[in-house]
């Protein structure tokens, strides 16, 4: 068998492409599709990427909000916290949903007037009870138990709070 006949280029053998002025313009339309194709999937993937972080950004805050409330429940209901102090922290508190709340309505339109609520019933059910004034002054103060009772009911009632804001920030 020869194979040097069968391996044999000829010298007029060609890819069967005739680069004239139409083709070159089509060749150059499906390099700009592919590129096009490319930086549209990279910015949307981009874009994605960096809503997913924002969106989980303000979940952790949201989860971290409630674990202070859950931290400031344990300690206020021991006695842990002096009654002056409680007016400090709801204050620290409260610039913390402030900020969250005007970020989130800029971002996403969420409102979480639920977390306001939360906030300022909890404070106006603590100092306003009449167990809570009578021990203003003191440097110690054990809730007696019908202000623990309340306090227990109020963060039952209200527990799924914090839960609704970060199914409403999943929405977005």
């Amino acid at each position: 068998m020869d194979f040097t006949r069968i391996f044999k280029i000829s010298s007029n053998f060609h890819f069967g492409f005739d680069f004239d002025f139409g083709n070159l313009i089509d060749l150059l339309g499906i390099i700009v599709n592919i590129g096009i194709a490319y930086y549209i999937a990279k910015v949307v993937q981009d874009k994605q990427s960096n809503k997913r972080v924002l969106k989980d950004y303000f979940i952790s805050e949201v989860i971290e909000i409630e674990k202070e409330y859950k931290n400031f429940y344990n300690k206020f209901l021991k006695g842990e916290i002096q009654p002056q102090r409680v007016l400090e922290w709801f204050k620290v508190i409260n610039i913390r949903t402030e900020t969250l709340h005007e970020f989130l309505k800029e971002q996403y339109s969420i409102d979480t007037i639920e977390i306001k609520n939360y906030r300022s019933n909890l404070l106006n059910l603590i100092t306003e009870s009449e167990d809570y004034q009578a021990h203003y002054n003191e440097v110690s103060f054990i809730p007696g138990n019908d202000l623990k009772n309340e306090v227990l009911v109020f963060n039952n009632r209200n527990n799924k709070t914090f839960k609704n804001v970060i199914i409403k920030i999943n929405g977005c």
